[in-house]
């Protein structure tokens, strides 16, 4: 865990003392809670799921901090719980979606009526400039597969490099790099037209009469 920043705050939680364990897990979750849930809602589309995976994720790192490995940062380790709850929670809400459409014969409608987030919290310069151009944003990263999407989510909007995604998702980079070729495919037919819209709008055409 060198280089860690982490790792002070990690080490009050391992002395085991009950007060200083509470202590520092609240150090971790104000740190990471706006960052991993933009990443949780990013993966599961849904506010309330969400909310639910940073509770979760935050139950997790309580239990099984003891048993961290040092070999990677702990923030690292911290996604990667995240990551695979968000999965895992959207997986569940699609196959109930699917038994009761089985089931009643409906068209099923997938919880997603939530305000979205910023892309970035810690960074207003990247922001997209609408909420109706981040809607139609999320809707393409949701229609991208649980092996995408994550890689997606990990690159664009936290920033991570492809070392420390394939640290999170527990791949090499060469896989990192395959995944975000496939999900740039994927999306490019989903964007191409939402982000000509986006881009005639900032920047509308000027005057008319011809000059």
């Amino acid at each position: 865990m060198k280089g860690d920043p982490d790792l002070a705050v990690v080490r009050e939680f391992l002395t085991g003392d009950p007060e200083r364990k509470r202590d520092a897990i609240g150090k971790l979750y104000e740190k990471y809670q706006d960052r991993a849930f933009n990443t949780a809602y990013r993966i599961t589309g849904d506010f309330n799921l969400a909310k639910d995976v940073i509770q979760d994720s935050f139950v997790a790192v309580w239990e099984k901090l003891p048993g961290f490995r040092t070999r990677s940062k702990f923030s690292s380790w911290l996604y990667r719980i995240v990551v695979n709850y968000s999965i895992e929670r959207r997986r569940r809400v699609l196959r109930n979606s699917r038994h009761a459409l089985e089931m009643s014969g409906d068209v099923a409608v997938l919880p997603d009526g939530s305000e979205p987030v910023d892309l970035r919290v810690d960074a207003p310069d990247r922001r997209l400039s609408n909420r109706e151009f981040e809607r139609k944003v999320q809707a393409a990263i949701d229609k991208l597969s649980p092996r995408l999407r994550p890689v997606v989510v990990l690159r664009y909007i936290e920033d991570r490099s492809y070392k420390e995604i394939g640290e999170i998702l527990r791949c090499s980079i060469g896989t990192v790099k395959s995944r975000l070729n496939r999900a740039h495919a994927a999306l490019e037919p989903l964007l191409h037209g939402v982000v000509r819209e986006e881009r005639e709008s900032a920047f509308p055409r000027m005057g008319g009469g011809g000059e």
